[in-house]
């Protein structure tokens, strides 16, 4: 009896394990199939996927069609001031000098690439590289004086034309000058007059850089205007005047 009573134990106790085996087995295969499913419900159909892609085209045309009601340009499309404090003859000669040059330029070598690696043409109109094609660069200076020669006003109005095989690709006109203030203050402007898309998405493209870049350069040039500019010089002429 005892040796019957030990057999259906070890029967019942093995009987368990196997049914707890076979538990685990369907509870974890359960829970792979609920994963699974929940993957596949996630995941788009092919008719989903379909619209989505009809849905951008749409978009993409939309927007080349409000483009071209604009006939791609874009005015103002970009205007950063800023105040300071020094000399208005000082501020002419630097946006006319190399330095502001480098600023604008980034790096060395796009002012290597763009400017000093063009040539001029014999209405003064610098002839680089663009993209795509040719680039073509044209500066107008303009300024204005009161009754006792202090400087007003001044404007560098920079124009860039980007021309393949005879076809303008865009066209942006950019101005860079600053007025003076009735309290002696100078307020000093980045202003994009307008930009013109001819060739997409290049062009757009094109733009895109342009409006990081001027941000760059506002900032870049206020900071080297209220905290690098002429301090030598000035420091220099106050020496000389010492030894005068």
């Amino acid at each position: 009896k005892m040796l019957l009573s030990n057999c259906a134990r070890l029967t019942a106790h093995k009987g368990l394990t196997n049914l707890s085996r076979v538990a685990g087995g369907n509870l974890t295969t359960t829970k792979y199939s609920s994963f699974s499913s929940l993957t596949k419900s996630l995941r788009p159909s092919k008719r989903t996927q379909i619209y989505l892609l009809n849905a951008t085209a749409l978009g993409g045309i939309v927007w080349c069609g409000v483009e071209s009601m604009n006939g791609g340009t874009r005015k103002d499309f970009y205007d950063y001031r800023f105040i300071t404090t020094k000399d208005p003859d000082d501020l002419v000669g630097f946006y006319g000098s190399e330095n502001f040059m480098d600023i604008f330029c980034v790096v060395p070598f796009m002012g290597t690439l763009m400017m000093r690696g063009g040539h001029f043409d014999e209405e003064g109109t610098v002839h680089t590289t663009g993209f795509p094609g040719e680039l073509q660069v044209s500066m107008v200076f303009s300024d204005d004086v009161d009754s006792e020669g202090n400087m007003k006003w001044f404007n560098k109005r920079e124009r860039f034309r980007d021309v393949l095989f005879g076809f303008t690709c865009w066209d942006m006109v950019t101005n860079f000058g600053f007025e003076r203030l009735e309290d002696g203050r100078v307020m000093v402007y980045h202003h994009g007059e307008y930009f013109k898309s001819g060739f997409p998405p290049f062009s757009w493209i094109a733009r895109t850089i342009f409006q990081i870049h001027a941000r760059w350069v506002a900032w870049a040039t206020e900071h080297h205007l209220n905290h690098y500019a002429f301090e030598n010089d000035t420091e220099l002429d106050e020496h000389l005047e010492e030894e005068s």
